[in-house]
């Protein structure tokens, strides 16, 4: 919520998270709201864009019918053990058949991820929870094997409508007054100290670990979205379209921005994309910098695949 605007909250809601060092922090930008979690998946672990599929695509259930390069099989390639870990059903998304195609050695689901002490947090299996469950997987390999588990969680999701005791914290949000908001973060709160718990055990391991962790996409919270979308149009409108000091304005990092709502009061927009000619190179890698990257990995034979 921080930098979409001001909130009043009663304490820090992530202290482990900003109390982590050596360490890059940063915020994502991912196609996704409310839902969809498998066009995140499908963009981080194959780095592809959802920019190219029609609105409304679900990668996972209408074009992962092949196995599909990524960094699963990469990794693959490299002698690592890969290993894909969630709470949700297999049939979700089809995940189960996505992950097959994506490469994974092993993967666990709803049904076989075998969790110990289970708590449920805001109807839905714990972060805590899945999280020893990695570290039980971590002990297990043998000490000289490369591990990558990808991981899926559920705490945080939507409804946000839980009344039960055990999910309250002492996190109260006080302004933007909104219940499933205050329940989120309180949802956030604990999610931080699980995180902070897993941290806390790599630390001690005596092999070089990597945890990279990241929203798959905002939560849906009512009363939030309409509000926010209305600020962003009236702002637009009032830096774009009837700004006497503007003469020209360029908006980027947008998907067909005609058609997005937040725009509808504006008009004249030029959309510029990876198909225009004159801006061919301001997006994605020019050839020198494929060639470069293709190089780097030792993949120079595929050069000209990539051209094509």
């Amino acid at each position: 919520f921080e930098h979409l605007g001001d909130i009043d909250v009663n304490m820090d809601y992530m202290p482990n998270i900003r109390a982590l060092d050596n360490c890059i922090k940063g915020y994502v930008t991912v196609s996704p709201y409310g839902g969809y979690t498998c066009n995140s998946e499908f963009e981080f672990l194959t780095g592809n864009s959802m920019y190219f599929l029609p609105s409304g695509s679900a990668s996972f259930t209408q074009y992962m019918n092949n196995d599909m390069d990524s960094l699963v099989s990469h990794l693959n390639s490299l002698d690592y053990n890969t290993v894909a870990l969630t709470c949700c059903r297999r049939g979700l998304w089809k995940i189960e058949s996505a992950y097959e195609h994506f490469g994974f050695d092993t993967a666990y689901f709803k049904d076989n991820v075998k969790l110990s002490n289970i708590q449920y947090i805001n109807g839905n299996i714990s972060d805590d929870a899945i999280y020893r469950r990695v570290e039980k997987e971590f002990e297990r390999k043998p000490k000289d094997e490369s591990m990558f588990v990808w991981v899926t969680t559920m705490q945080n999701h939507a409804p946000y409508n839980s009344t039960l005791e055990s999910d309250r914290t002492p996190i109260d949000l006080t302004d933007p007054a909104n219940d499933q908001a205050d329940i989120y973060l309180n949802s956030i709160y604990q999610a931080d100290k699980a995180i902070g718990d897993m941290v806390e055990y790599f630390k001690n391991v005596d092999e070089d670990v990597v945890i990279v962790f990241f929203g798959d996409h905002y939560p849906h919270i009512s009363g939030f979205y309409d509000e926010m979308v209305g600020f962003i149009r009236s702002l637009f409108e009032s830096a774009l379209k009837t700004n006497d000091a503007l003469q020209f304005g360029v908006v980027t990092g947008c998907l067909r921005i005609s058609k997005e709502s937040i725009f509808t009061g504006l008009n004249h927009l030029q959309i510029s994309s990876i198909y225009n000619n004159g801006y061919e190179e301001a997006f994605g890698f020019t050839q020198k910098e494929t060639e470069q990257m293709l190089t780097y990995y030792g993949m120079e034979e595929r050069i000209p695949e990539a051209k094509e």
